[in-house]
């Protein structure tokens, strides 16, 4: 791991656990790493396409709920080579704000590194008929200017095909598209969660690289913005 690390220029520290299975690895982790005092507040993720580990995989997700600590689920295809520079970062807006806060802070954070420097940030959201558009245009751009960021932001209207081939089309030239994902319910079984899961990737497979975003600290993320200079 660290090898791997040194060769792409990325500084971090790399501990080792031992598992049946690397889920089972991976909720040993999020239980227990950390140095001392210091323990991640954001877990980082591949997705999972074998249907037996579906219901494992949502167990983890639910272990990441249950202690208060926000996911990032990278869905990989052909072009992550190209991951470590970009021109181009979508962000899709979610009705759940902390998702949107996270998400914004997130994309901020990469266009501040040395690939990503020169990258547009693009802010959309969807709505479902022309009525809707004023109204979702005013929020947007009180959302954009409020975080004092410089982004270009876009309503786009649903196509017949649905939301994600909305999603798909308008995403098709950007290096990242940045989701939010909805939380599992309280009493939701692991079962329920990863057909949601599932189904959520399946319909995101025609998307560039993605980043499929859940805000699980309560801190306000958008605050972040609020006495940017």
């Amino acid at each position: 791991i660290s090898t791997y690390l040194d060769k792409r220029g990325i500084f971090g520290l790399a501990r080792v656990f031992p598992a049946g299975t690397p889920i089972e690895g991976m909720q040993m982790l999020s239980r227990a790493y950390g140095f001392g005092p210091i323990a991640p507040n954001t877990i980082l993720l591949g997705e999972t396409e074998r249907q037996e580990h579906y219901a494992e995989y949502a167990r983890l997700i639910q272990l990441i709920r249950k202690r208060r600590q926000n996911l990032i689920v990278v869905l990989e295809n052909e072009d992550m080579p190209q991951f470590l520079d970009g021109n181009r970062i979508d962000l899709w807006m979610s009705a759940n704000q902390q998702n949107r806060g996270l998400m914004l802070a997130l994309a901020y954070l990469l266009g501040r590194s040395p690939g990503w420097r020169q990258a547009t940030l693009n802010i959309m959201t969807i709505v479902s008929a022309d009525s809707d558009m004023e109204s979702a245009a005013r929020a947007l751009e009180d959302f954009v200017v409020g975080s004092r960021i410089d982004a270009i932001h876009r309503v786009i209207i649903k196509q017949d095909k649905g939301v994600f081939a909305t999603i798909a089309s308008e995403s098709a030239g950007a290096d990242l598209v940045f989701m939010g994902i909805r939380a599992p319910e309280d009493d939701e079984t692991a079962e329920s969660y990863a057909s949601y899961f599932e189904s959520l990737q399946k319909s995101t497979d025609a998307l560039p690289p993605t980043a499929l975003v859940l805000a699980n600290e309560s801190i306000n993320f958008s605050a972040i913005f609020e006495n940017k200079v």
